[in-house]
């Protein structure tokens, strides 16, 4: 029976470009590897990554993330992968726009354009006959109208 590294080291190839080991083993929807571990009823999935850090540096931390450099989440060099929470995460996919968070009208539950705002915005009417204009809550006509919402929006 193979050990857990060698069954890893059947699941990557190397990338010579960017130096990644890219995971050609089974994938999530984000395209992160996973792998499969334990025998009978105790088998658990983990993350390909999470997988190589700890086999190559060790146990990660409580509560870690597992970041990469290189911004591959096929990856599983251990060299490009290190351990911060999850707003180190987040900050780093944010620094270099990979983080991409819908807003207005490209939001999937909109139910307004940025034209419609402008015109809600400029309006004399009373929230209520907006409200029943774009088939929306008086709430929601006094956070646009006060600039709670849609805070992207011009004049």
């Amino acid at each position: 029976m193979k050990t857990l590294k060698e069954r890893f080291d059947d699941k990557w190839t190397p990338e010579p470009n960017s130096g990644c080991w890219l995971w050609t083993g089974a994938v999530n929807p984000q395209g992160y590897g996973k792998m499969t571990m334990g025998r009978n009823g105790n088998k658990i999935t983990k993350g390909a990554h999470r997988i190589s850090f700890e086999l190559m540096k060790g146990v990660i931390p409580e509560g870690m993330d597992i970041c990469h450099k290189c911004d591959t989440p096929a990856c599983v060099n251990s060299d490009h992968l290190f351990a911060g929470t999850r707003k180190d995460n987040l900050q780093d996919a944010i620094k270099k726009g990979l983080f991409y968070r819908a807003k207005g009208e490209n939001h999937g539950n909109s139910i307004f354009k940025e034209l419609e705002i402008k015109e809600i915005r400029k309006s004399n009417l009373t929230q209520s006959q907006l409200a029943k204009q774009y088939h929306c809550s008086k709430s929601a006509i006094k956070h646009i109208k006060r600039n709670r919402v849609w805070k992207h929006v011009g004049e």
